[in-house]
């Protein structure tokens, strides 16, 4: 699993918060992942995974998400 120590400290300093927020994947219209593995390796990936799922449901969905993700090598995030 990833550590979040230099999130968590980013995001203390950013917001004066310890806990970091949980993403809506589900409610994105886009996506954008600068190298970011979010369905791979960082932050909690069975919520993020799943989450991420029915936001791109072909059979309830009228229009599916967006990924736009930019990285140096090949990521779970990438390749979807």
């Amino acid at each position: 699993m990833a550590n979040d120590g230099n999130r968590k400290i980013a995001w203390n300093k950013s917001y004066s918060q310890n806990v970091l927020p949980s993403i809506k994947w589900d409610e994105a219209k886009v996506i954008v992942a600068l190298e970011s593995d979010f369905l791979g390796k960082e932050g909690n990936t069975v919520e993020n995974r799943m989450l991420y799922a029915e936001g791109r449901n072909v059979a309830e969905t009228k229009e599916l998400s967006k990924v736009y993700s930019v990285e140096a090598g090949m990521t779970l995030t990438g390749m979807n």
